[in-house]
């Protein structure tokens, strides 16, 4: 069985430009959240639009979820981001416009995710927390530069693209796209979290422990929250987070997946 738990804020910024669905799909249970960028109108625009056009396309399709699912949500993710081109086409206003997208599916034992942009992506597993999806900003760029010895780690924390997207839904050729072949197995008492990058004011070790001592999903998502408006940074960014809690694993026959 799996439990849910969401919650956002505008932070410092002038209007929400994060979006997330949370639905069931042919036995699946699957979320997506989505944080838009090209202008608070834009932007807002991108990310509701991206969410939609991918939850429309995988209720439509949601007999699929018996086959190859990294297969179904890369489609999904291609049906988005025609979406966003489409919109474009018929507004120039908002050329320019585009959105993060992570997404995740859980059902029969595994869990499948698909991811574009810098929105992370954890796993809290027995009070360990690892980022699971691959986070294609210029800041991975920088940290191979530190690893090679061509720039310090001063250098790389303050550099001025340090934040620079790589790769996003703007309507145009997708560059990177994190959507692993194979399902992670579940284990009772998984959490996964979905957000948009504002959750980066807390550190990795802060998420953890705020999430290893809420008492249910949606605590954790409230106390995670709480957390990122107590900071009270002057600049803080829009941030949404949901929360995916295994409660108990289902004994049924896995999903496929494109290994199989």
């Amino acid at each position: 069985m799996i439990t849910f738990g969401n919650a956002q804020t505008q932070g410092a910024r002038q209007s929400q430009e994060d979006y997330f669905a949370i639905f069931p799909a042919n036995g699946s249970q699957c979320a997506v959240v989505a944080d838009g960028m090209g202008g608070h109108v834009a932007g807002a625009v991108a990310s509701e639009l991206a969410v939609k056009s991918f939850r429309e396309f995988l209720l439509r399709h949601a007999e699929e979820f018996t086959a190859d699912i990294p297969a179904l949500l890369e489609r999904a993710l291609e049906h988005a981001n025609h979406a966003i081109a489409d919109w474009v086409a018929e507004n120039q206003a908002y050329e320019g416009m585009g959105t993060t997208l992570v997404a995740a599916c859980i059902g029969n034992r595994q869990m499948f995710h698909i991811s574009v942009g810098d929105s992370p992506f954890y796993r809290l597993r027995s009070g360990s927390l690892t980022r699971i999806n691959q986070n294609h900003a210029f800041a991975e760029t920088l940290q191979e530069a530190v690893l090679e010895g061509e720039i310090s780690a001063a250098e790389a924390a303050s550099h001025p693209d340090r934040s620079v997207i790589t790769s996003a839904l703007c309507g145009e050729a997708v560059r990177e796209i994190d959507v692993p072949g194979e399902g992670e197995t579940l284990q009772p008492g998984d959490s996964f979290l979905l957000a948009s990058d504002g959750i980066h004011t807390l550190s990795d070790d802060e998420i953890g422990q705020i999430m290893s001592a809420a008492p249910n999903a949606q605590r954790a998502a409230d106390r995670l929250i709480a957390a990122v408006e107590a900071s009270g940074l002057p600049h803080q960014d829009n941030t949404t987070v949901v929360i995916m809690h295994v409660l108990e694993e289902r004994v049924t026959q896995p999903l496929r997946s494109r290994a199989d």
